[in-house]
Protein backbone atom coordinates (compact mmCIF):
# COMPACT_ATOMS: atom_id res chain seq x y z
CA UNK A 1 0.00 0.00 0.00
CA UNK A 2 1.50 3.42 -1.20
CA UNK A 3 -1.23 6.54 0.00
CA UNK A 4 -0.45 10.16 0.23
CA UNK A 5 -0.60 11.30 3.74
CA UNK A 6 -3.86 12.32 5.20
CA UNK A 7 -4.75 15.72 6.29
CA UNK A 8 -4.14 14.92 9.93
CA UNK A 9 -1.02 13.05 9.40
CA UNK A 10 0.65 15.73 7.37
CA UNK A 11 -1.10 18.47 10.25
CA UNK A 12 0.46 16.84 12.87
CA UNK A 13 3.97 16.59 11.07
CA UNK A 14 4.36 20.05 10.09
CA UNK A 15 3.56 20.79 13.98
CA UNK A 16 6.37 18.44 14.75
CA UNK A 17 8.60 20.79 12.09
CA UNK A 18 7.91 23.84 13.34
CA UNK A 19 8.69 22.75 16.35
CA UNK A 20 11.75 21.63 15.97
CA UNK A 21 12.91 24.24 13.43
CA UNK A 22 15.68 25.44 15.14
CA UNK A 23 17.91 21.37 15.94
CA UNK A 24 16.29 19.93 12.71
CA UNK A 25 15.85 22.72 10.30
CA UNK A 26 15.62 20.60 7.08
CA UNK A 27 13.06 18.46 8.18
CA UNK A 28 10.49 19.98 6.38
CA UNK A 29 11.65 19.39 3.33
CA UNK A 30 11.42 15.65 3.88
CA UNK A 31 7.74 16.09 4.02
CA UNK A 32 7.06 16.32 0.22
CA UNK A 33 9.10 12.81 -0.29
CA UNK A 34 7.17 10.68 1.78
CA UNK A 35 4.04 8.90 1.49
CA UNK A 36 2.44 6.13 3.62
CA UNK A 37 3.64 2.49 3.68
CA UNK A 38 1.08 1.22 6.14
CA UNK A 39 -1.16 2.41 8.89
CA UNK A 40 -1.13 0.02 11.73
CA UNK A 41 -3.83 0.46 14.15
CA UNK A 42 -2.96 -0.44 17.55
CA UNK A 43 -6.54 0.12 19.18
CA UNK A 44 -5.26 2.39 21.03
CA UNK A 45 -3.13 4.40 18.70
CA UNK A 46 -1.96 4.13 15.31
CA UNK A 47 1.93 3.65 13.49
CA UNK A 48 1.87 5.46 10.28
CA UNK A 49 5.02 3.75 8.20
CA UNK A 50 6.52 5.82 5.69
CA UNK A 51 8.77 4.96 2.55
CA UNK A 52 10.34 8.06 0.05
CA UNK A 53 8.73 8.67 -2.96
CA UNK A 54 11.79 7.26 -5.72
CA UNK A 55 13.46 5.94 -3.08
CA UNK A 56 14.56 9.50 -2.03
CA UNK A 57 17.98 9.91 -0.63
CA UNK A 58 17.57 13.04 1.62
CA UNK A 59 19.06 12.47 5.04
CA UNK A 60 18.05 14.63 8.03
CA UNK A 61 20.35 17.39 8.57
CA UNK A 62 21.58 17.50 11.83
CA UNK A 63 24.17 15.24 14.34
CA UNK A 64 21.77 12.45 16.22
CA UNK A 65 20.39 9.82 13.43
CA UNK A 66 18.25 7.99 15.77
CA UNK A 67 15.85 10.28 17.98
CA UNK A 68 11.84 10.54 18.33
CA UNK A 69 10.57 14.16 18.17
CA UNK A 70 6.73 16.22 19.27
CA UNK A 71 5.84 19.19 20.30
CA UNK A 72 4.24 19.92 23.51
CA UNK A 73 0.43 19.57 21.60
CA UNK A 74 -2.21 17.22 21.90
CA UNK A 75 -4.60 16.90 18.71
CA UNK A 76 -8.28 16.86 19.89
CA UNK A 77 -10.48 15.00 17.82
CA UNK A 78 -13.78 15.21 17.57
CA UNK A 79 -14.66 11.70 18.28
CA UNK A 80 -12.19 11.08 21.79
CA UNK A 81 -12.51 12.67 24.58
CA UNK A 82 -9.14 13.19 25.81
CA UNK A 83 -7.18 13.74 22.47
CA UNK A 84 -4.39 11.60 21.15
CA UNK A 85 -0.51 12.07 21.33
CA UNK A 86 1.97 11.96 19.05
CA UNK A 87 5.98 10.84 18.01
CA UNK A 88 7.93 10.73 14.73
CA UNK A 89 10.13 8.54 14.75
CA UNK A 90 13.22 9.20 12.95
CA UNK A 91 16.09 6.51 11.95
CA UNK A 92 19.35 6.30 9.91
CA UNK A 93 18.70 10.44 8.63
CA UNK A 94 15.01 9.53 7.36
CA UNK A 95 11.47 9.92 8.70
CA UNK A 96 10.35 6.49 9.75
CA UNK A 97 6.74 6.35 11.47
CA UNK A 98 4.25 8.50 12.58
CA UNK A 99 3.10 7.38 16.39
CA UNK A 100 0.11 8.37 17.74
CA UNK A 101 -1.58 7.54 20.67
CA UNK A 102 -4.71 8.10 22.88
CA UNK A 103 -4.52 9.45 26.36
CA UNK A 104 -6.37 7.42 28.95
CA UNK A 105 -6.58 4.29 26.72
CA UNK A 106 -9.14 5.25 25.31
CA UNK A 107 -9.61 3.25 21.80
CA UNK A 108 -9.71 4.49 18.73
CA UNK A 109 -9.93 3.13 15.02
CA UNK A 110 -8.08 5.99 13.20
CA UNK A 111 -10.93 7.81 12.10
CA UNK A 112 -11.80 11.61 12.73
CA UNK A 113 -14.09 14.45 11.24
CA UNK A 114 -12.45 17.73 12.65
CA UNK A 115 -9.15 17.76 15.02
CA UNK A 116 -7.63 21.19 16.23
CA UNK A 117 -4.48 21.26 18.22
CA UNK A 118 -4.21 22.38 22.02
CA UNK A 119 -1.35 23.17 24.00
CA UNK A 120 -0.35 20.91 27.57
Amino acid sequence: MSDDLNTLERAVIMQICKGNNQECPSLEQHVALLQVKSRDNTGVGLYVNFEYILGGSKKVEFNLTDIALSVNKIVELDNLKNGLGFILDISNGRINYLEFFTYGNELWDGSYNTFFFTGI
